[in-house]
């Protein structure tokens, strides 16, 4: 089973574009039994993933905070919840959990969540790829900060190798089945 990461946005106004791509990506998910791991809430893109993983057939994994749950925002949707004591703790989970990410728009938190899955690569913690779907040059101004780091010699050229931008939905899906692929290759 591929364990799918997740990092984008919780807050509900998404673009209409945005809000179909969480949807395929989720009917992806469930479609080939994997594994949606993220941040257990229940609102915004996180919450079109989840639903959509959960009609396709899909297994949800949850990881959410203390804070969270008081506050009303955990889903009910994850088959598993797991419960950080923080923020710090539960990227450190997703990161532990998932097989590959997909980062979808979003905000500070989403950002954080991506760059420390391309730190913790570089730090050779793991060799997990990191998708930015890149939708309406969403990403445009990330990735450019990401090329002027590398330029100016303040980051490795090697950062490339840990993540792909893509613009349509058949890119993401390219990646994320050729990645189930090798994973049921390796399993056999």
């Amino acid at each position: 089973m591929l364990n799918v990461g997740l990092f984008c946005t919780s807050y509900p106004s998404s673009s209409s574009a945005c809000v179909t791509a969480a949807q395929q990506l989720g009917r992806w998910i469930g479609s080939h039994l994997c594994r949606l791991v993220y941040g257990g809430v229940d609102c915004g893109l996180m919450y079109e993933v989840a639903n959509s993983t959960q009609e396709a057939g899909g297994e949800i994994t949850g990881v959410v905070t203390s804070a969270l749950e008081a506050g009303g925002r955990a889903s009910s949707l994850p088959d598993t919840i797991i419960r950080a004591e923080s923020l710090s703790r539960r990227k450190q989970i997703l990161m532990e959990l998932s097989d590959i990410f997909v980062v979808l728009p979003g905000g500070f938190g989403t950002l954080d969540e991506a760059l420390s899955v391309l730190a913790a690569a570089h730090l050779q913690e793991h060799q997990k790829q990191l998708i930015l779907f890149n939708l309406d040059g969403f990403f445009n101004p990330l990735l450019c900060l990401f090329e002027h780091l590398i330029q100016t010699g303040y980051a490795a050229e090697k950062y490339r190798d840990y993540y792909t931008a893509v613009s349509k939905w058949d890119e993401c899906e390219k990646i994320l089945a050729n990645h189930l692929s090798k994973k049921l290759h390796n399993e056999r």
